[in-house]
């Protein structure tokens, strides 16, 4: 990509109000999530139950308010809240980041050479996307244990296939271009065509992906601390405290509530930012769009 193209994608990316909102959320989660022990205003392991399902906006013995009240331990939500989003940030941001170079780094090798090589990697790919992605990685998680790197690692292996696909068809369709054959010409290398203008036609789009895969994995590792195979207490998570709470589903409504809303705001910024991004790369796939 030359200086003045990467120049004209920057700029359409920084004019881009989906990619802005969304970048500045996840900034913000992010942020919050780093600094979540400092700013808790209570420890979230600390029980109490004189102070136990307590509604949002009580004030405990010493003055000091419960924002989004307490759990079923008088444990403080918000401080719970705050601290949980520590580990989907870290599983979804880790998982993404590697499956994303892993895919990228088989998808353009399949694609650039074609062949035996892309026919096997094609026939890897298809094969362990017709697995169930849940169900197969709660069954690891079962007989390996339910940790931090176990469950980063069950996302990463499960999830490269989807960026390989999308990096395999960008380089078929890159190593068509004249600017390839031209380079092949006059003299460069393999390894200087694929970072110099295969890997860079692929990423783009493997960007997307990803950024649909970070609210995918928020999602999925709530759903592994929901069933219990998340990482294991005391430490909180947003699906073991919405685990929690069901059975206080009636009596204590805002232990399910506020986690559940933290949730779908990660999703609906990664998402916002996919939606962005691919207006920039792809913009007649978004014409008409007014926001």
């Amino acid at each position: 990509m030359s200086a003045s193209a990467f120049n004209g994608v920057l700029g359409r990316v920084i004019r881009n109000r989906r990619i802005l909102i969304a970048t500045a959320l996840l900034v913000i989660i992010a942020c919050v999530a780093l600094a979540s022990k400092s700013l808790a205003p209570f420890d979230p392991l600390q029980q109490n139950l004189r102070f136990r399902l307590m509604p949002p906006g009580s004030l405990g013995a010493d003055g000091r308010m419960f924002l989004l009240g307490t759990d079923q331990f008088g444990r403080d939500a918000f401080s719970r809240i705050l601290v949980g989003a520590r580990v989907p940030l870290i599983v979804s941001f880790s998982a993404a980041l590697l499956g994303a170079a892993i895919g990228l780094l088989i998808g353009v090798i399949a694609g650039y050479f074609q062949g035996w090589i892309d026919s096997l990697i094609g026939l890897l790919i298809d094969a362990q996307l017709s697995i169930p992605f849940v169900l197969v990685g709660m069954m690891v998680v079962v007989l390996f244990g339910p940790s931090l790197h176990n469950i980063v690692l069950v996302f990463t292996l499960l999830s490269w296939p989807i960026f390989a696909r999308i990096a395999r068809d960008e380089a078929r369709l890159a190593a068509r271009q004249q600017f390839v054959e031209a380079s092949l010409i006059g003299g460069g290398t393999t390894t200087w065509i694929l970072l110099r203008h295969i890997i860079p036609a692929a990423l783009p789009r493997v960007i997307v992906v990803a950024a649909i895969q970070l609210a995918y994995f928020v999602v999925s590792e709530s759903a592994f601390g929901f069933f219990g195979l998340g990482v294991p207490p005391p430490e909180p998570t947003w699906g073991n405290i919405l685990s929690d709470s069901r059975s206080y589903l009636f009596q204590a409504w805002w232990l399910g509530l506020f986690p559940g809303l933290a949730i779908a705001l990660i999703a609906f910024a990664a998402n916002l930012f996919a939606s962005g991004l691919n207006e920039v790369v792809d913009p007649a796939s978004t014409r008409g769009s007014t926001f």
